[in-house]
């Protein structure tokens, strides 16, 4: 089962900003209890996987998605349907990457919506710590 060798996977919520907040990688729970946690828990889990799909869900409903593939990650902000933004894409407007989902089902998403791995991680926790959307991404 992913994540055995981490920690065990339970439906536990943490409070964040009056709201309960839960890590989904796959079709598993977990409950971070720190930014901390929340990071060492999203490298683990991607450890040795080409793709990788994390959703942050408050209450229950799910918020933030997060995508990676290789070098690249898709974030998705599920209240307002709004995908990231590449900042510097100019290439072919059709032209699309494969994404796994938390189903395991592979997807594909538009270029224009991809940024590095390490900055969509890095606006996936932070959303973790401030409750909203990161301005380290830019959103379409």
């Amino acid at each position: 089962m992913p994540g055995d060798n981490i920690k065990s996977f339970s439906v536990l919520n943490i409070s964040l900003a009056d709201s309960f907040v839960r890590l989904q990688y796959l079709r598993e729970f977990c409950e971070p209890t720190s930014i901390e946690e929340l990071r060492t828990l999203v490298h683990d889990l991607r450890r040795g996987r080409e793709r990788a799909a994390f959703w942050l869900w408050e209450d229950d409903r799910p918020v933030l998605g997060l995508f990676l593939s290789g070098d690249n990650a898709a974030l998705f902000y599920e209240p307002t349907l709004t995908w990231s933004k590449a900042t510097e894409y100019y290439g072919d407007p059709e032209a699309t990457i494969q994404f796994e989902l938390e189903n395991g089902q592979l997807d594909d998403i538009p270029l224009d919506a991809v940024v590095p791995a390490e900055l969509g991680i890095a606006a996936f926790l932070d959303y973790f710590e401030r409750g909203r959307p990161s301005n380290k991404v830019e959103w379409q």
